[in-house]
Order: structure tokens, then sequence, then C-alpha cells
């Protein structure tokens, strides 16, 4: 599985995306997906020509515990552009608790309930925040079309 992985990421990043590379990359996005005997998913986006290529590219991955980064990483940018407060608390129960939430669980049924902070912090030193911190984001109107996002908000897990 490791001696796969670069092999993928050099073809990756040294591929343009154009038909002339795609079935060589095609070989071997399928070549990783049998040595790791698992689906496997590819989107890229060549940024110079605007074209794209994708392997199982409408099919839905599970994230789990990488999301919390990038959830916690809009909160933060809705702070910087003054919609958002990391003071704002959130009031949650133990029914909105997934299995394995060390920091929250000790903290559900607070009526003051955690800070964003609070929670942003959480998955730094545990597994599962709580999943009922709903962050809410805008997203640029060029990328609208071409991202399938939840509608404007993202759940933490």
């Amino acid at each position: 599985m490791r001696s796969a992985l670069p092999v993928l990421a050099i073809l990756l990043m040294t591929s343009t995306l154009s038909s002339v590379h795609a079935d060589p990359l095609l070989e071997a996005v399928k070549t990783v997906e049998q040595r790791l005997d698992a689906r496997v998913g590819v989107a890229l986006y060549d940024s110079g020509t605007g074209k794209t290529w994708d392997y199982h590219g409408d099919d839905r991955f599970p994230i789990t515990s990488t999301f919390k980064t990038l959830a916690c990483a809009a909160l933060l940018a809705n702070v910087d552009n003054g919609t958002d407060d990391l003071d704002r608390r959130v009031a949650f129960s133990k029914d909105d608790l997934v299995t394995y939430s060390p920091v929250t669980e000790t903290r559900a049924e607070e009526e003051a309930g955690m800070s964003l902070r609070e929670l942003c912090e959480a998955p730094v030193t545990a597994r599962t925040p709580c999943r009922s911190v709903r962050i809410f984001y805008t997203m640029p109107s060029t990328l609208h079309s071409e991202v399938s996002v939840a509608p404007e908000f993202i759940e933490i897990f």
C-alpha cells in the first residue's frame, strides 16, 4: 500500500489534465485501487487551463475526522471576516454526541454549553467533538455550480 501511494502522487502532480494523459492517469488510479482493495476517488483541477479530471468524482466518501480541520478553518474564516465569534457558546445534549466524545461528553447538558473556540480545540485533543455545531460559511459564487456541498453549512461530527 505504501509503495503505491508515492507513485500515484507523482503521477497526479506531473500529469496535465489533457486527454493525452487521461488514460495513463486512469490506469495508475485503478492500479492503486486494486492494490488497496478499496474504492478510490480522485479529483483534479488544472488552474492554468481550467480543465478537470476525476475518477469516481460523483461518489461520496466518508472523511470522518479529517473534516474537522476544514470545518474549524471555515469557522476561523468567518471570525476573521467578522461574521462569527469564537466566544459564541453552543448548548448541546448527550443525544447530540457521537460515540467516544471524551471532551464534549463532560460538557453535555451544561446550560452554558461550550464556546466555538473550545469546540474547535476538541478535535485536537479528542477524536469526536459535538456533532450539532453548524458552521455557516459563504462559498464563492463561482464554485456553487462546481461543488456539491450541503447548503451553506458544515456540521462538525
